[in-house]
């Protein structure tokens, strides 16, 4: 529906029409291809790229690190060093030091900003803890969200995290409830320090503190400044997290628009 309101009746060519539409559409239409057959209404024509990208011996070696080094950091956590310990954790030269190296390409960075305004509504007794990711990538990507997931709820950061996810195979590799669900199982069959993640975050699944939800919205054309009106329900739901983190390129896309700003435009001027 929400696509065929923008589209109306004129021809629409992949020269004529945004590319951000252009792209939704077409993932769209794909689902829209197989959902009514009897084989492959299931079927996720990304599912063999997402899993050889978890299963390269890199991403294991990645994510095995990724872990002990956020078991580690949350056995050794006291309560006087709750946001200095967070600071450290999300600027950490360990384990994944070569992303330290596009610290310098970070146009503008608010993160001490984001950290403060988390703590302060932590102090805030009537708010509910709870953290909220909007995911990209399956793989060793959403690894990393699970990993920092469960040290924010280890710790008592967080009540609760909740993932946002997409409700069908969208942009090749976004993050569905699918792979959320084979992310954690592969875990429990590699055994060894995998077999503990997935203990835990089993158990935060199994009393609502992990939750995975796949709103539709996340595949509509719509950027994130229609939600209040296109999705009320997930406005709403938002509203109440302390701190929302949107991840990748499509995120960034849909919360600006995907506008020709000019490129010292600051985010003030956005909203």
């Amino acid at each position: 529906m929400f696509f065929d309101c923008q589209m109306g009746e004129d021809e629409l060519t992949w020269y004529k029409v945004d590319w951000l539409f252009a792209e939704c559409y077409m993932y769209r239409r794909i689902v829209g291809a197989t959902a009514k057959t009897k084989y492959l209404k299931t079927f996720d024509f990304f599912r063999e790229q997402k899993i050889e990208g978890f299963n390269s011996q890199y991403a294991r070696e990645q994510i095995r690190d990724g872990i002990r080094y956020m078991l580690a950091v949350a056995q050794k956590l006291t309560v006087q060093q709750e946001k200095e310990t967070l600071e450290v954790l999300l600027k950490a030269e360990a384990p994944i030091e070569g992303a330290r190296v596009l610290d310098s390409f970070i146009l503008c960075n608010d993160l001490g900003l984001a950290i403060e305004s988390f703590f302060l509504k932590m102090q805030d007794k009537g708010h509910r803890r709870e953290f909220h990711i909007v995911l990209d990538n399956a793989g060793p990507e959403l690894m990393g969200e699970l990993i920092f997931a469960e040290y924010l709820l280890q710790t008592n950061l967080a009540e609760k995290v909740v993932l946002h996810g997409k409700e069908y195979p969208y942009f090749v590799s976004d993050v569905t409830k699918e792979d959320f669900e084979w992310t954690l199982n592969e875990l429990n069959n590699l055994g060894d320090v995998f077999r503990t993640m997935y203990e835990k975050l089993s158990a935060r699944v199994n009393t609502n503190q992990l939750v995975f939800r796949d709103h539709r919205f996340w595949t509509y054309p719509q950027p994130y400044c229609e939600m209040r009106n296109v999705a009320p329900d997930l406005y709403s739901e938002l509203s109440m997290a302390s701190l929302i983190m949107f991840k990748g390129d499509l995120n960034y896309r849909k919360l600006v628009a995907d506008r020709d700003w000019a490129y010292d435009t600051p985010f003030k001027v956005r909203r």
